[in-house]
């Protein structure tokens, strides 16, 4: 369903068939360039697997990413970004169960390797980049 406003069309409705969530996108470009860089959302991944071949996959179109990377409960596909430029976080869980604790998104830390270490640093307040996909920090 699509909903008209001066003559113009600023949002959409879509509702799946088989029924489930209705996901409303609307034109606000103003809002897209003020939230741009921020993550609206996780995407999960079903295993490691499924993010490496993802990785393989944004490679061969040519898409940046930052690299599949151990995170404090699983694995992080992190600068992966929309048109809008949010950053899109795909995740897996080390043992398969997605909790609301993967990379602790609830208190804005993100987690990372350090030079190939073994353990997961957290930093508190990232910048809003935290890092590039050429960054050499990252493992």
């Amino acid at each position: 369903m699509e909903v008209v406003e001066d003559g113009m069309a600023t949002s959409a409705r879509l509702r799946h068939p088989a029924g489930g969530p209705e996901l409303t996108l609307r034109l606000d470009p103003e809002y897209a360039r003020l939230a741009g860089g921020f993550d609206s959302f996780v995407i999960a991944a079903a295993s490691k697997a499924m993010l490496d071949a993802l990785a393989d996959h944004l490679d061969g179109l040519g898409e940046p990413h930052g690299g599949v990377h151990l995170i404090a409960h699983g694995w992080l596909l992190p600068l992966l970004h929309d048109p809008d430029g949010r950053e899109l976080r795909v995740i897996a869980a080390s043992d398969g169960q997605l909790t609301a604790t993967v990379g602790d998104q609830r208190n804005g830390n993100v987690y990372r390797t350090l030079n190939g270490a073994a353990s997961v640093t957290a930093v508190d307040q990232p910048p809003a980049r935290c890092c590039s996909a050429n960054d050499t920090n990252w493992t």
